[in-house]
């Protein structure tokens, strides 16, 4: 068994957004609305790239770190025992977030997507304490102050690295979305991927594609990486077979004939073009010969000669050799077109039997000769 080696993406790879902070304060009351614009972004951190299998990924290396700050909170109160605010005041909160995901699509454009997995996130939130402390308000002769405490969140540097899923065949990209969001002035989010103060490597993903496994039997060999993508040859009681699968597209060739699939369907028998030939009608003789060796095909040479029994009716018999070579030949297992040569006549099948086909030429409503054309395939059973 040969296993294809890692690829690795987003490290050592030219990729910049393989590291990054995204930072947020809710500005000072006087700063424009339209000027406050909290974090909310969605980006890849690799190029795309193709695996014909569904794949395991794993992230080579890499840290994450969300940090999430609310500001104190101070309202002014009568009396140390009001609970209720002269004015109304906004409670100070902030969250930080930060996801790295793997979405799959099922084309090279990356329109399709059909899979989407988180790898890893870090995530922080807080909220001015609840807790609160009640003092003299040093700006104001009477009254007091009561105090909601900051509070900041830290989800810590977490090492990613070693971190796994599973995803469908398809083309790949890593994305990172992140969301830096706050309330009352001061507060802040942020977020870092892919190093710390001490370590600043890119985020890395890597990822190991199907495995070549190679088996010989005394019959035959097959080669391949799962049941739907091998190619296999075989001596069988019936001769050689020969088969070929890719994702749920194949080929089967053996002595029955050829048989295809198509994105997973069942295997179909392909018709065999066993027999073209044109024939011209020999007025002096009333007879029908052989046109041209030009555009001939047919089995072993051999060429089908026509009797015409009556006028505009013509048999054509099967050759013995031809049930060696190929089989029983009847209605069941055959496809027939004939055409007439002349614009104002029509040529059609009158019946089909195991050891001849018999044509009919017309002319309106009437039997006629005329010269023709005969194409046979063979359905395999």
């Amino acid at each position: 068994m040969l296993a294809r080696e890692s690829q690795i993406y987003g490290y050592a790879s030219g990729v910049t957004l393989g590291r990054g902070i995204a930072q947020y304060t809710v500005p000072h009351d006087d700063v424009p609305a339209e000027n406050d614009t909290p974090i909310t972004d969605n980006f890849a951190i690799t190029e795309s790239w193709y695996t014909s299998a569904p794949t395991e990924i794993s992230i080579k290396q890499g840290h994450l770190r969300a940090v999430a700050h609310a500001s104190e909170v101070r309202c002014k109160v009568n009396n140390i025992g009001d609970s209720t605010p002269l004015e109304p005041v906004a409670m100070s909160l902030a969250s930080a977030r930060i996801y790295v995901r793997i979405d799959t699509f099922s084309d090279e454009e990356l329109t399709e997507r059909i899979s989407s997995v988180n790898l890893v996130s870090a995530t922080a939130s807080a909220q001015c304490l609840t807790t609160d402390i009640i003092e003299e308000d040093p700006d104001a002769k009477e009254g007091y102050v009561r105090i909601y405490p900051a509070q900041t969140n830290d989800s810590g540097v977490i090492n990613i690295a070693n971190k796994k899923v599973k995803v469908p065949a398809g083309w790949h990209r890593v994305f990172i979305s992140i969301s830096c969001q706050g309330v009352v002035t001061y507060s802040y989010a942020n977020v870092y991927w892919g190093f710390t103060e001490d370590n600043r490597d890119d985020i890395a993903v890597a990822y190991r594609n199907d495995s070549y496994e190679s088996r010989f039997f005394a019959n035959g060999f097959c080669l391949g990486t799962r049941s739907d993508n091998y190619v296999m040859a075989m001596r069988t009681e019936d001769g050689m077979r020969f088969i070929m699968e890719n994702n749920g597209i194949g080929f089967d060739f053996s002595k029955s004939g050829i048989r295809t699939r198509a994105k997973g369907k069942n295997w179909l028998p392909l018709p065999l073009l066993i027999y073209k030939a044109s024939y011209a009608f020999q007025s002096s003789n009333n007879t029908y010969q052989l046109n041209s060796t030009q555009g001939l095909m047919t089995v072993n040479d051999d060429v089908l000669q026509v009797t015409r029994t009556a006028k505009g009716l013509i048999t054509l018999a099967f050759k013995e050799s031809w049930k060696a070579d190929i089989g029983e030949i009847s209605a069941k297992n055959l496809l027939v077109n004939v055409n007439a040569h002349h614009q104002t006549m029509n040529a059609r099948i009158e019946s089909i039997s195991t050891s001849a086909i018999e044509v009919a030429i017309t002319s309106g409503a009437s039997l006629d000769d005329a010269n023709f054309d005969i194409v046979i395939y063979y359905l395999p059973s």
